[in-house]
């Protein structure tokens, strides 16, 4: 690998990262500002650990499955996308023909 290839990587990678860092201190700006809390289920053999209403676990339950059967159904784990912008398009595609194919059966 050239020097310039290896120093083209290392920008692209630093202003990848001075990105992701703004975009979370965004994030955190805004759960200060609106006192928003987030928790995260404990499981059953971790400390203090509380159960959660049947409620809570079923709608997570069925959003898990979907989402795995999404990724499963249009191949979302082995994207070879270089960009965002590339992978909305593969998955939009992926989304127009399979109504196409279920509209016009």
């Amino acid at each position: 690998m050239s020097l310039k290839i290896v120093l083209r990587l290392i920008v692209s990678v630093w202003k990848y990262e001075k990105w992701l860092v703004t975009r979370v201190n965004l994030c955190l700006e805004v759960f200060e500002t609106t006192n928003i809390t987030l928790e995260t289920p404990k499981k059953v053999n971790q400390k203090d650990c509380k159960k959660q209403p049947d409620i809570f676990r079923k709608t997570r339950k069925k959003n898990e499955t979907l989402l795995s059967q999404l990724c499963d159904q249009f191949m979302i784990r082995r994207s070879y996308a270089k960009t965002l912008n590339l992978f909305k398009t593969r998955i939009s595609a992926k989304i127009k023909s399979k109504y196409k194919s279920l509209h016009y059966t």
